[in-house]
């Protein structure tokens, strides 16, 4: 056969091979639904073999401007069945949104790190009182060369690689920071973990009867 021929029978035998794997294996991640995706792109990493769902959009799972929440009554009395004043009306777009466990951990780490805090710090040579004197001739004595008794090498001298004060806070993008305040606070919503009072009152400045009007106010809480 001639080369033209022997190149075409080749062609045609290079489209009867199977598809190769990797091409497979980019049809099917491309045919996964939305809902699925690898959370890190990885080669060799095990992790890269697990599927999480995706995060769900900062959108109210209502259509509903408001939201609905009971009012408990401050000024109830012990042992009161229903101690609920009325009902307020919350915004959706702050108290009616979905858990992002993503920005309210990006949001606690950050207030940690701001609260962290290094109060011991060292001295360096320069920082150390004295010295500015050269000890001893340069040549002469037969002795090593220094500069100042408040180098590293000398009893009563700085430190060479002293602990400094630092400041460990994180930057946030406000929109970050907004985020994970609303999608906490709808959080607590949800599970019932807030309380909602008209007003706040008390006769003396005590914590026992702040607590003993907390008492009050716990049947009142709906079950979580």
């Amino acid at each position: 056969a001639s080369q033209p021929a022997k190149s075409r029978m080749a062609m045609c035998a290079m489209s009867l091979k199977p598809a190769p794997r990797r091409l497979l294996r980019g049809l099917a991640s491309s045919a996964r639904s939305w809902a699925v995706r690898r959370p890190f792109q990885q080669r060799n990493a095990r992790r890269d073999d697990a599927f999480e769902p995706r995060l769900a959009p900062l959108v109210p799972s209502t259509a509903e401007p408001h939201v609905q929440a009971w009012v408990s009554d401050w000024e109830a009395a012990a042992g009161q069945a229903d101690a609920r004043a009325g009902i307020a009306l919350l915004r959706s777009d702050v108290w009616d949104l979905p858990l992002r466990p993503d920005l309210v951990h990006r949001c606690v780490v950050a207030q940690h790190a701001a609260l962290k805090q290094v109060h011991r710090a060292g001295k360096s040579r320069h920082e150390v009182r004295g010295g500015g004197r050269k000890p001893r001739p340069q040549k002469g004595t037969g002795k090593s060369r220094q500069g100042s008794i408040r180098a590293p090498q000398w009893r009563g001298g700085g430190v060479a690689f002293p602990r400094q004060r630092r400041d460990f806070a994180m930057s946030l993008p406000r929109r970050v920071v907004d985020a994970g305040t609303k999608v906490a606070l709808s959080d607590k919503l949800r599970r019932s973990a807030l309380l909602l009072v008209g007003r706040l009152a008390l006769d003396e400045p005590k914590t026992s009867a702040l607590l003993e009007r907390l008492q009050r106010l716990r049947p009142s809480l709906p079950p979580t």
